[in-house]
């Protein structure tokens, strides 16, 4: 199968989205498929799959409407005349989404958070663009249906999370954090879908009830500053470590003893994913697909959205309790481990993407 996959995130974007399509361009191709990706030039997201060793092409998307990066769109798909696309925003379906349709090709649109409003040229570019759209949580496509879009094309497929090996004891000695103290993290883009700021509450309530602990935001983002601000305005100092973008976050969550997703927003969160793999104990708010990662057995770090005293309560009962705390861990890598692996998830997308060649 010939598949091109388009991601126009912008030069320094680099979050669960960009990785995803970088780890699903790099599965395709082992899987003997032909790959290409298509990408804005100089971002961080085509030079991970240069790095790859996957094909690479910059593209000016220009504009979301914007005719003439539609006929460079089509001249592209000429070249590599792909079986399917596989396009993350609407501006790509857009303008990828003529050309296929002249060279009966099939669109398929991944959406990793709520991407269709209720808006005419979001209904028109569904109904005219795309043969399939992906969602990778439940809620989404519940959202898309009160908007009164036809669920009949959507799938849900949840992410999955690839093994990788651990790496102990490399966070701790980057944040200068000792072995026996307890740290708690957090993780993602500072932007406003994160919600760090409910982080920062946790964090300091937690400090209030005594726990001896530090704790770490990691990541960048436009937020940093009002972030920074409100962890100063607690007096608490450096109990809390603004800790910057983390690579392999994935080898080397294990350093955490405890870890908190406090988003408003999400799809299947790739970080969770992550961290449980390494066996951290979890709490989440139950956003997005969240739910469905923290189901069964792993339940007990599933909070309600938005109720943060219903969290530091149970992060506090596990910081108080080693043993629960590591039989909380156990059993959430369990889950991922059984239920949530990367290749369970892309065989799913493989069988779609096939099936409609």
């Amino acid at each position: 199968m010939r598949l091109m996959l388009v991601n126009s995130a912008t030069p320094t974007m680099w979050g669960g989205g960009e990785m995803w399509f970088t780890e699903a361009a790099r599965w395709f191709a082992a899987r003997g498929h032909q790959i290409q990706v298509v990408g804005r030039p100089q971002s961080r997201f085509l030079a991970a799959v240069e790095e790859a060793g996957i094909e690479a092409v910059p593209f000016g998307f220009g504009g979301d409407y914007d005719p003439i990066a539609s006929a460079r769109a089509f001249a592209l798909q000429l070249r590599f005349r792909p079986d399917v696309l596989l396009v993350n925003f609407n501006k790509e379906a857009w303008l990828f989404g003529r050309g296929a349709k002249l060279l009966r090709r099939k669109l398929v649109a991944r959406h990793g958070l709520t991407l269709f409003k209720s808006k005419s040229v979001h209904r028109f570019v569904y109904r005219w663009h795309m043969d399939r759209v992906v969602v990778n949580a439940p809620s989404i496509r519940a959202d898309y249906q009160t908007r009164g879009f036809d669920t009949g094309r959507i799938s849900v497929i949840l992410n999955g999370v690839r093994e990788v090996a651990s790496r102990p004891g490399e966070l701790r000695q980057a944040l200068g954090v000792a072995t026996e103290t307890l740290l708690v993290g957090a993780a993602g883009r500072l932007n406003p879908q994160k919600r760090l700021d409910r982080f920062i509450r946790i964090a300091e309530a937690l400090c209030e009830r005594g726990i001896d602990a530090r704790f770490v935001i990691l990541g960048d983002g436009d937020e940093r500053d009002a972030l920074q601000a409100q962890w100063a305005a607690t007096g608490l100092g450096d109990r809390l470590i603004f800790g910057g973008f983390c690579e392999d976050l994935a080898a080397r969550a294990g350093d955490l003893d405890l870890f908190m997703l406090t988003s408003g927003n999400e799809g299947t969160p790739n970080v969770l994913l992550e961290v449980m793999a390494r066996g951290v104990a979890s709490l989440a708010f139950a956003v997005g697909a969240v739910p469905e990662v923290l189901s069964g057995d792993s339940a007990k770090g599933l909070i309600a959205d938005g109720d943060e005293a219903a969290m530091i309560a149970m992060a506090e009962l596990l910081l108080r309790n080693r043993d629960e705390r590591d039989q909380l861990g156990r059993t959430q890598a369990r889950r991922v481990r059984e239920e949530l692996g990367f290749d369970r998830s892309m065989e799913q997308y493989e069988a779609l993407l096939s099936s409609l060649r």
